[in-house]
């Protein structure tokens, strides 16, 4: 059996006290560095978050940024 390891993508999901400030400004362009460093070091996946909406009453706990 072979474990397969994956990476949470940084800059589309922002929750609260998680993230770093790096991320604020990050583009397109950090999201395929990101992944392309990840393939390179041999991570089977790269995953991101789906959320289209946040509901506003989850903003503060959640983070709208998904």
């Amino acid at each position: 059996m072979t474990v397969q390891i994956g990476l949470a993508t940084p800059v589309v999901t922002a929750f609260p006290g998680t993230f770093s400030p790096w991320e604020r400004t990050a583009g397109i362009e950090q999201i395929s560095r990101l992944a392309q460093v990840a393939d390179d070091l041999g991570y089977h996946h790269l995953t991101c978050s789906e959320h289209v909406a946040v509901p506003s009453a989850i903003v503060d706990e959640r983070g709208g940024t998904y």
